[in-house]
């Protein structure tokens, strides 16, 4: 094995300058291709990447992905993966707002959600996240024996993903995604 000089891959702008939860992937196509993910504090509490060419001499970046279309922030946790052809792909968590009504009650609240975004250029572009888990909420309203509303409301949140990319169940020459996360419910 060799190991370069220490560097820092990520760039401060902004009032946050925090980048935080690196996941680092490795192109099976070219094992000088590296993409690393961050939670990038800079852009808002969302997703960047970095990108090298060379074996991590040089970086290109941070190219931001943006949270899932339906959401309201980013949120973390970013796992970078490629499949066998050299696309790459990250995960992350967005936070969503769910609407429920609980009787004469109607309100919201956040929940975390699973997204994977792509990119078809190494990591220099990405694709609008697409929504992998959603989050939910469900409301259970009752009147009690005095006539008063009575209810619960349960959220589902997911959390910490994980992912790979590797042979389909069904088709072995086709790459699937695999997710994993905890559902706290």
């Amino acid at each position: 094995p060799a190991f370069s000089r220490n560097l820092l891959i990520t760039r401060n702008y902004g009032y946050s300058p925090f980048q935080t939860e690196p996941s680092i992937a490795v192109d099976p196509t070219d094992p000088d291709h590296i993409v690393v993910g961050v939670i990038d504090y800079n852009m808002g509490s969302t997703m960047s990447v970095y990108v090298s060419w060379d074996a991590g001499e040089s970086w290109d970046g941070p190219k931001q992905i943006v949270y899932f279309r339906d959401d309201i922030s980013g949120a973390g946790d970013p796992v970078v993966a490629f499949d066998r052809e050299g696309t790459v792909y990250i995960a992350m968590i967005t936070i969503g707002v769910r609407e429920f009504v609980l009787g004469t009650i109607s309100s919201q609240v956040t929940v975390l959600q699973m997204a994977v975004a792509t990119s078809f250029d190494g990591g220099l572009s990405w694709s609008e996240p697409q929504l992998a888990a959603p989050g939910g909420v469900a409301a259970v309203s009752n009147v009690d024996a005095e006539g008063k509303e009575r209810g619960t409301i349960t959220t589902v949140d997911n959390d910490k993903p994980w992912m790979t990319v590797g042979p389909s169940p069904t088709d072995p020459d086709k790459d699937v995604i695999y997710l994993s996360y905890t559902e706290f419910e």
